[in-house]
């Protein structure tokens, strides 16, 4: 099929004139496209940079608020999503990402705000797409860039925003790209500088984003000091760290999330980019529990006698279930968003070490394979994701290799399908150039994706030492799998809307 029309966020891009900031060889229209679906899709939960400032100096022809590096980041990371709308799309973005790295190469002994934005995307688009040695280098670059431009320090210099004193130009850009840019990056930066939060009076977002940005740079440095109060070897973080320390943290996130996005109402349903964030919190919840799970404490300052760690992180489970199952069933953003794919990886890992217990697991461990399966085309690390889980759920004795074998190969049958479309729509279109190289090579991912610490301990438990173990045991024996009745729907259960 041909590339289907996406709306643009902001009348600006129809006059967009990209020759003026890339050589790859891309119409207007569909640079427009990629940028509109980033925009509407990425930008909302990663906020790198100012989108109104962006958009004016990149159809404008300035250098201010935009450069060529960020802006062939930029298409290079929407260029993953808009492979849902076109199968050529994973050409285009190896072209961006190849421009992108010349440009960086040019110009690495400048430091800017602009820099750090460009390089955020990068690392993030480097990291979906299967190449995180590459991304980690990008992010290396970032932290000193961000390091010698301040970005860590804790001192304000800007007075706060107001209606009748609003905020300058530069101030907005260094709020979004100091502030909120590179809070996703691990290790976690050493300051929260006290710069203004997009959204709130006298800091404007555009109407496509939102208020769920405005939470999500509170959320983020609340998390911040998590991993903080966590640093260390995870086995030994309950020794650590004083519970009264964790329970404060608790609370911190349930006051935070009164401030988020209210439900609508009528039985609409909360933006797509709203309910990523309720799966990061939840996931947050988990992780701050998990260390004290296993010890028989109760949380002091609630007068419940069930308010432990484990019913706690057991309640924020039963939330992520009905997120993952609602995003997958009403957001189109399922397919082309991978923001909310560590709801996956933590229901995968419970149902999996819950079996017993949990009567419902095989169709909440199903249901997260397929979300991998579903980002899969437009993500290349959720395949990988995919055999991680199925080897983790073989190693634990749940499932057979047979079908796992099989489940692989259904995959792979299905990216070949849509590769074969990608084909024939360059036949059609003969307007492309041709791309070698770059997608056929090896993925590599360092998510950790056993969140069992003990486990992990005796072998490793990333993404790529998973589906390397899969690889070499149960993906090395000849012939078919065996399939179980579901199975025979593998794409519908993948495809459907």
């Amino acid at each position: 099929a041909l590339p289907q029309p996406i709306p643009l966020c902001d009348d600006r891009l129809r006059g967009l004139e990209i020759a003026y900031w890339t050589t790859v060889p891309v119409s207007n229209d569909t640079a427009a496209a990629i940028i509109s679906l980033y925009l509407t899709g990425q930008h909302p939960v990663l906020g790198t940079f100012d989108a109104d400032l962006f958009l004016a100096d990149l159809v404008n022809h300035k250098l201010r608020f935009c450069s060529p590096l960020l802006v062939n980041a930029v298409l290079y990371f929407g260029c993953q999503a808009y492979t849902v709308f076109d199968a050529a799309a994973p050409r285009l973005a190896w072209l961006f990402y190849a421009e992108a790295k010349k440009l960086w190469d040019a110009d690495k002994s400048t430091d800017s705000f602009l820099h750090v934005a460009a390089l955020v995307n990068i690392t993030y688009a480097g990291s979906s797409n299967g190449h995180d040695n590459e991304a980690m280098q990008f992010l290396g670059s970032l932290r000193k860039v961000a390091r010698r431009l301040g970005l860590e320090d804790d001192a304000a210099d800007d007075a706060p925003p107001s209606p009748t004193c609003p905020m300058s130009n530069d101030v907005r850009s260094r709020a979004h790209i100091a502030g909120y840019a590179f809070y996703y990056t691990y290790p976690a930066p050493k300051a929260t500088p006290p710069l203004p939060i997009p959204g709130t009076p006298g800091f404007p977002m555009p109407s496509y984003m939102g208020s769920t940005f405005t939470s999500i740079c509170k959320f983020w440095r609340l998390g911040r000091e998590i991993v903080v109060l966590h640093a260390g070897a995870p086995e030994s973080a309950a020794d650590r760290v004083p519970l009264a320390a964790m329970e404060s943290k608790y609370q911190q996130l349930l006051a935070l999330a009164a401030e988020f996005p209210s439900e609508p109402q009528h039985g609409a349903r909360i933006p797509h980019h709203a309910a990523v964030l309720q799966v990061w919190y939840h996931t947050a919840i988990i992780t701050l529990m998990r260390p004290w799970c296993n010890k028989k404490v109760l949380l002091r300052t609630f007068d419940s006698s069930s308010a432990s760690p484990e019913s706690i992180s057991t309640a924020s489970l039963r939330q992520l279930k009905r997120l993952v199952v609602e995003i997958r069933l009403y957001y189109s953003e399922a397919t082309h968003n991978i923001q909310w794919h560590p709801g996956l990886l933590f229901i995968a890992n419970a149902v999996l070490a819950n079996s017993e217990r949990d009567h419902e697991w095989q169709f909440y461990f199903m249901a997260c394979l397929y979300g991998y399966g579903a980002l899969s085309p437009a993500f290349r690390v959720a395949a990988l994701c995919f055999k991680g889980l199925l080897a983790l759920a073989v190693e634990s004795g749940k499932m057979p290799a047979s079908r796992a074998r099989f489940l692989v190969q259904a995959l792979t049958r299905y990216g070949e399908r849509l590769r074969e479309q990608e084909q024939q729509q360059q036949r059609q279109q003969r307007d492309g150039e041709e791309v070698t190289g770059g997608e056929t090579e090896h993925i590599y991912s360092g998510i950790q994706l056993n969140l069992d610490v003990a486990a992990s301990k005796e072998k490793a438990g990333t993404v790529e030492e998973l589906a390397k173990r899969l690889e070499t045991t149960v993906l090395a024996e000849e012939g078919e799998g065996d399939e179980e009745d579901e199975d025979v729907l593998f794409e519908d259960l993948i495809n459907f809307e």
